[in-house]
């Protein structure tokens, strides 16, 4: 085995180029193969019979000396970068049977693998890998990816072409990692095999995002904040807060609820990501939001019941609604008293809270009545999905379970109406008045926090919002199921009376 030599180089595309890109030539046993650095630079500034980095790039009063020795630097690092990872196989003809094997070729038939398998999202991840790829081996002056130039020097240029390219540091170690799993399915099905890791310098752990959440007085503007029944903010202001208290819903899973789903008083699915079985327990405040989907004349019966109570004294008998309006009144006179006149301050606050009870006990059984309702409503209207936000007629044959697969078009469609939902949210934070970007994600940040505000324990909420995770839970979960749906209601009462 003879000795391998790293020697710079400048690669030029065509003879008559003027400008060429600074390459790695590795050779070994007379064979060679070059690691591009991804530099171009003039050919005037370049002495072929230079024998290192310093004596090859000529000292030049047109040449910036500090860009010169920044060339230096990098291109002494990557020699010893490639001289600590290259560690060269005993067996090199398997290296040249496989020079020119195409990783991008690899790369296209699992994108299409995945397509076969309806796995559309996944697919589309491993396509915006091979966009970024192209584009960078363009910038490179090439137009295919080898598995022998799929090297750690090559990982980490890459990186830094796509973090110059702004796009985030999480979603860099993305797409490596796309790269790479696609490179190990290869390992293993023989199609490569590897005289090194490309890999050993590359770390995939990820920063941490900090989660953005809305406080407690956030939901109160928008749960205080109304809208008339033809204004499309209407139905969004709704859908926000049902994932809110929805237990944060996904909005793939909002998208996708059928009517089929609501069993035994709670609606019961699949989630539409991890495809394992989920139940929203539905407190009083998400059947008060629920009640504008259920298109019943029992249900204008029932919210148009007049309940009878006293209060300071005097007997009412109104709609819920009306109590809640009496009751909001009642806040903003509070609110408006100054703070000098405290026993007039502490009269209505006295108010207040005699009210509230009136409000959650009314609320209570407007929710029992509806709820009667739902179950009769949900066995004629099965297939029908319980938010018109999709078009039903793509999904007509689609059950969404467990081995639920969509196609381009399913799977675009959902796409585009979480696309155009994200945008009206945008539009309900301004009528709202509210500071934070409201996205359909923020809801599982702002339930948790919610929850936590409320006392409530990690293992509730863990199993609240459906993760995977904090698999001691699945040994408690009739007795956290219970306990999950208290902290539900207890956190619905604590907005109640802002309906």
């Amino acid at each position: 085995m003879g000795k391998t030599t790293f020697t710079p180089v400048l690669k030029k595309k065509y003879s008559t180029d003027k400008t060429g890109i600074i390459n790695i030539r590795i050779t070994q046993n007379r064979i060679s193969k070059y690691e591009s650095l991804g530099i171009s630079l003039k050919e005037r500034f370049w002495n072929n019979n230079g024998k290192d980095i310093e004596s090859k790039l000529r000292v030049n009063r047109d040449f910036d000396e500090n860009h010169r020795m920044s060339i230096i630097s990098t291109v002494n690092l990557s020699i010893d970068k490639l001289k600590k990872t290259h560690k060269i196989s005993g067996d090199i003809n398997i290296t040249i049977s496989n020079k020119r094997n195409s990783f991008l070729s690899q790369l296209d038939g699992f994108i299409k693998f995945l397509e076969s398998r309806m796995k559309i999202g996944s697919s589309k991840k491993y396509k915006t890998t091979r966009f970024h790829i192209l584009k960078y081996l363009k910038s490179i002056d090439k137009s295919d990816l080898t598995f022998t130039e799929l090297t750690s020097l090559f990982i980490e240029n890459f990186e830094t072409y796509l973090l110059n390219q702004k796009i985030s540091f999480n979603t860099t170690k993305n797409y490596i990692n796309c790269i790479k799993r696609v490179y190990t399915k290869c390992v293993g099905n023989g199609e490569y095999t590897p005289h090194l890791d490309p890999f050993v310098n590359f770390k995939n752990k990820k920063v941490i995002v900090k989660k953005v959440f809305l406080e407690k007085k956030h939901v109160e503007k928008i749960l205080r904040t109304r809208f008339d029944k033809s204004d499309s903010l209407f139905n969004v202001r709704n859908y926000f807060l049902f994932q809110v208290f929805g237990q944060g819903l996904r909005v793939s899973d909002l998208l996708t609820l059928r009517f089929s789903n609501v069993i035994e008083g709670n609606i019961t699915f699949n989630q539409y990501k991890t495809k394992k079985e989920h139940t929203v327990f539905l407190t009083p405040v998400l059947m008060w939001i629920l009640k504008d989907y259920i298109n019943s004349k029992e249900v204008t019966k029932i919210i148009s019941v007049k309940y009878k109570y006293k209060f300071n004294g005097i007997d009412y008998s109104e709609k819920f609604e009306d109590i809640l309006t009496r009751y909001n009144l009642i806040v903003g006179r509070y609110i408006e008293t100054p703070l000098n006149k405290k026993d007039e301050r502490n009269r209505t606050f006295t108010d207040i809270e005699n009210l509230k009870k009136i409000v959650e006990q009314v609320l209570s059984k407007v929710s029992d009545s509806l709820k009667i309702e739902l179950h009769k409503y949900s066995k004629e209207h099965r297939n029908e999905f319980i938010f018109p936000i999709v078009n039903p007629q793509i999904f007509d044959n689609v059950v969404f379970n467990e081995n639920t697969n969509l196609d381009k078009t399913q799977y675009n469609h959902l796409q585009s109406r979480t696309t155009v939902y994200n945008k009206q949210l945008k539009v309900l934070q301004k009528k709202c008045d509210i500071d934070i970007t409201l996205t359909s994600h923020i809801p599982r940040h702002t339930y948790t926090n919610l929850m936590i505000q409320n006392d409530g324990d990690v293992y509730e909420i863990s199993k609240s919002l459906g993760h995977q995770g904090i698999n001691t839970t699945d040994k408690y979960i009739s007795i956290l199921k219970g306990k999950i749906e208290n902290s539900n209601k207890d956190l619905g009462e604590t907005f109640t009376k802002f309906l």
